[in-house]
């Protein structure tokens, strides 16, 4: 947290079933070391957990202001990976569940 706090695990489940319950599914990667500049004089290092969310633009914009309270963010990054997601569901057999007409 910015007053140096560690975050406990029990904060970091709160987060993520918040956005279970909002979107499609997420992917949480492993922890990664963030250096974010905002000047030259004025730099801040953190640990990062980086995640994958399958979502619309509103539920990001959701997820983003969650996310910037819940963890007492300045400022939260988000970019599309794709514009289109091809996501193909099969049954306990492997064979392809047929959804409409993809």
């Amino acid at each position: 947290m910015n007053d140096g706090q560690k975050i406990e695990i029990e904060h970091h489940k709160k987060w993520d079933k918040f956005v279970q319950e909002l979107t499609s599914g997420l992917t949480i990667q492993k922890t990664s070391k963030g250096i974010w500049l905002k000047s030259v004089e004025d730099k801040y290092e953190e640990e990062m957990i980086p995640v994958k969310i399958a979502c619309t633009k509103k539920q990001i914009k959701i997820i983003s202001d969650y996310t910037a309270k819940h963890y007492e963010q300045k400022a939260i990054m988000s970019y599309p990976i794709s514009k289109k997601v091809n996501i193909i569901e099969y049954d306990n057999n492997f064979n392809r569940i047929k959804k409409g007409t993809n």
